[in-house]
């Protein structure tokens, strides 16, 4: 599944909305293992050690919806109880974004009269966000969740509100990501005609943006779209432009960003097996070096969470 986790990314690397944190330990430790779990306590320690309370709960809500993902949910549910809701008053964006991953938690521990309640909330919060890349960003992450523990009419209602943000953006390179988004979005709904309108007008789009992480990430989530509606030719073809981009980005912070983002792509369109392996392997502990290396918590964590994702992957084929 494509992780909320990578529009709080987007939104970090293009609206700095907390201090630029260090990170202050390091993960290559996990390395040896091969252990998905190390590094999700890796990416807890790096968020517990952050001092600013809003940014830190952020983080952590970010955490437990992984371990949600990946069947830890015991786990999951213990770091969002943890979560306290006076921290996140003034700051919609995270409260929105807390309650998501709060959703998502609860909906994957069979909790679902909770999380629909939590979900709603987070969708309403997310629409009272004064600017609209930040509303966006939000939905769409809330979409995504609520996509994967069924709460459907929610979704929908939350992708009905990304395609008038999507169709009425100015910005070529914003409207891009949150096209292909959309696209992506509709094809996870099998909304299949609706994404291959959108698959169709991007690809003409895509050719004259420049490149650089929203590129990327417009190519990534677009192969994401194309592999679900059966393109799956066209699908490699653009999750492979889309990772020589993240590779030529010269800004070590924003190549990370886009490294990311395609390997959560890679890993919703499923384009691994043992025999590749060991290169999933080491794409994901190449891409957790360049992350720590960077010094930067926000980063680093992403990038751990996908590692997990990415590891507890070839655990289960």
């Amino acid at each position: 599944m494509l992780s909320k986790n990578i529009y709080l990314i987007l939104f970090l690397v293009t609206n700095i909305i907390f201090t630029t944190c260090a990170a202050t330990t390091s993960s290559i430790s996990c390395a040896d293992s091969k252990d998905w779990q190390c590094l999700l306590e890796n990416a807890t320690q790096k968020a517990n050690d952050i001092i600013e309370p809003a940014h830190r709960e952020l983080l952590l809500a970010s955490i437990a919806a992984t371990y949600a993902q990946l069947g830890e949910h015991k786990k999951a549910l213990a770091l969002i109880e943890k979560t306290d809701d006076e921290v996140r008053l003034g700051n919609q964006f995270v409260q929105a974004s807390v309650l998501g991953d709060a959703a998502l938690v609860q909906g994957l521990s069979n909790n679902d009269y909770e999380a629909k309640q939590l979900s709603d909330k987070a969708s309403i919060l997310a629409r009272s966000v004064p600017s609209m890349y930040e509303r966006a960003t939000l939905l769409i992450g809330i979409a995504i969740n609520q996509i994967e523990i069924g709460h459907l009419e929610g979704a929908g209602l939350n992708i009905n509100e990304i395609g008038r943000y999507a169709h009425g953006a100015r910005e070529n390179q914003g409207r891009a990501v949150l096209s292909a988004s959309l696209a992506w979005l509709h094809a996870k709904m099998k909304n299949i005609e609706a994404a291959k309108v959108e698959i169709k007008s991007l690809t003409k789009e895509l050719e004259i943006i420049p490149t650089g992480v929203p590129s990327a990430a417009a190519l990534a989530y677009l192969a994401a779209a194309e592999s679900l509606v059966g393109e799956s030719d066209n699908a490699q073809q653009h999750l492979s432009r889309a990772h020589k981009i993240a590779n030529a980005i010269k800004h070590p912070q924003d190549q990370v960003s886009a490294l990311t983002i395609v390997l959560d792509a890679r890993l919703e369109m499923n384009t691994y097996d043992r025999n590749s392996g060991t290169k999933l392997d080491r794409d994901a502990y190449a891409l957790i070096e360049k992350s720590d290396k960077l010094g930067n918590a926000d980063m680093s964590i992403f990038a751990l969470s996908v590692g997990a994702r990415a590891l507890a992957a070839l655990d289960a084929n």
